[in-house]
């Protein structure tokens, strides 16, 4: 079962539900349970789970940072790197997310980076 957690944004005065997959099977189904709006964090270049936030789609883009800041920080500690400084963290809407053939592996497009 992915590992699900609502963190409070008490300065923007929202909770957003983080879900982690903790395997290539809970990764795909938790892109399948996702709305197209929501964000999707995995480590750049190697293994690591995949977080969804389901956050609203008129998010304020200012108050996004702190949602994407803590999605990858997640994403970072769900990986082989979660001890390592300067990690790239690549994100995207669910939207841009397609999934292969490959259990757990998908095709992004548009996707950002942020070093945590």
């Amino acid at each position: 079962m992915p590992i699900s957690k609502t963190i409070p944004f008490d300065k923007l005065g929202i909770d957003v539900e983080f879900i982690v997959g903790k395997s290539a099977k809970e990764n795909f189904e938790i892109i399948d349970a996702a709305s197209d709006h929501h964000l999707w964090f995995h480590a750049k270049g190697s293994p690591s789970s995949h977080v969804i936030a389901c956050v609203e789609d008129n998010i304020d883009r200012k108050d996004m940072r702190y949602i994407v800041k803590q999605g990858a920080i997640l994403c970072k500690q769900h990986s082989k790197h979660a001890s390592a400084k300067n990690v790239e963290i690549i994100y995207t809407q669910v939207k841009n997310v397609t999934k292969t053939n490959t259990i757990g592996s998908v095709v992004v497009l548009n996707e950002k980076v942020v070093v945590i």
